[in-house]
């Protein structure tokens, strides 16, 4: 490597070309706002998760405190239908077809059970046709023994052929064989409750009983009867909700729980991970495909602009370089004002230039010109002393006294 190869190598050590500051200044400009954009939008993103949370908490909660009011309304029946009269030592027919008609198409019937849990009437069949007994015994013996009513959970009933769940009263004892009043009703009843919250964004409702088995669903009404299939979360405790994400069969699951407080039956509130997140997804993919979209944009309008101002730099160099080699350098036409300043100073240095040559070239004439004369005054200056000169130092006497008068004249 020679030494000029060397001196141009350590010179240019450290620098940048404007092609890198371009593309560096895209990315400054472009990659906080990315950064920016993916916080706030991860920020709002947790805003809203939040609120679907809430969301998702206030629909269990409401559900939980409308099935509770529903089962408060079908006790505080009974109580009343248990003062009537024909309960006990009265007209039973009669009042079953009081009864019978005032439940007509309202999916509830009552239900009178004496003490071997065994059905007196039943407003489901016609009135003194044979029935059996009861189905849940042990929640009759409950209320016996208690004296407070309950609720049963759902099941298949012998006498209705259906889904459904009672409400149980126990009588007053001592009156008749009639021991328990009960109302029953089909689990449809229910889908009101859930019809009603208007689910959307992919969420769906159940309500399950305290086995767990699904007595209501938003999604599919064949799931009535059947074990709910999310069963690894935390029952909430009576009035709380209670959020969590279960894995099932590889798939996660948002739920919300709420307990309903007189019937201990849980509402669930769920919907799949990714469908709850896929907004979210959408939107970061979007996001991503934008800020990769922005980035490309940018590096294609840095390496445009890089190109046209690297040409102009090569033009300006040329110009620089005819100018240092004495070649005369016109005005450029440069996109970049900055740039055609820089050339319109290289031409106008190139003139200035060519201007101080003509007036050197002019006064080195000059100056040969009067040399010439010079020299041809001394030649007549030593002509004419010679001839008069007698010897050599009466000659170089007087030539040396008319140079130096020559130079005095030429001093003024």
């Amino acid at each position: 490597m020679s030494d000029s190869e060397r001196e141009s190598k350590a010179s240019t050590r450290g620098r940048i070309s404007i092609g890198t500051i371009l593309w560096l200044l895209v990315a400054a400009i472009v990659l906080p706002e990315l950064i920016f954009s993916a916080v706030a939008f991860r920020r709002n993103n947790d805003a809203q998760q939040a609120m679907l949370t809430t969301l998702a908490e206030a629909t269990a909660g409401s559900i939980a405190e409308s099935v509770d009011r529903q089962i408060a309304g079908m006790v505080m029946t009974l109580r009343v239908l248990s003062t009537a009269p024909g309960i006990h030592n009265g007209d039973r027919a009669s009042f079953y077809q009081r009864v019978a008609e005032a439940f007509d198409d309202s999916g509830t019937y009552l239900v009178l059970v004496d003490s071997d849990f065994g059905q007196i009437m039943n407003t489901r069949a016609p009135f003194g046709s044979p029935l059996p007994e009861i189905t849940h015994k042990e929640t009759a013996e409950r209320v016996l023994s208690s004296r407070e009513p309950a609720v049963t959970g759902v099941f298949f009933g012998e006498t209705a052929q259906r889904w459904v769940f009672n409400v149980m009263l126990p009588l007053e004892e001592g009156r008749s064989d009639a021991r328990i009043l009960l109302l029953s009703q089909n689990v449809e009843a229910l889908a009101g409750t859930l019809a009603a919250r208007n689910l959307r964004g992919g969420w769906n409702a159940v309500i399950v009983d305290g086995d767990g088995m699904v007595m209501a669903s938003s999604q599919s009404w064949q799931d009535v009867g059947k074990p709910f299939f999310l069963t690894g979360g935390e029952n909430a405790g009576p009035g709380i909700t209670l959020p969590a994400t279960i894995e099932h069969q590889g798939e996660t699951y948002e739920t919300v729980r709420a307990r309903s407080e007189l019937t201990g039956w849980q509402t669930i509130v769920w919907a799949p991970t990714a469908v709850v997140y896929a907004p979210v997804v959408s939107a970061m993919r979007m996001l991503a495909l934008g800020g990769l979209a922005i980035i490309a944009v940018g590096i294609v309008l840095a390496w445009m602009l890089s190109r046209r101002v690297t040409g102009s730099v090569k033009r300006l160099t040329g110009e620089a370089r005819r100018l240092g080699a004495g070649e005369h350098v016109e005005e450029g036409d440069y996109p970049i004002s900055e740039f055609a300043t820089v050339s319109q100073a290289l031409a106008q240095a190139s003139k200035d230039r060519q201007a101080a040559e003509s007036e050197i070239r002019f006064l080195m004439r000059e100056v040969a010109h009067r040399s010439k004369n010079q020299l041809t005054v001394v030649s007549s200056i030593a002509k004419q002393t010679a001839r008069h000169a007698r010897s050599f130092a009466s000659f170089q006497d007087s030539f040396q006294k008319r140079i130096q008068g020559l130079a005095r004249s030429t001093d003024l």
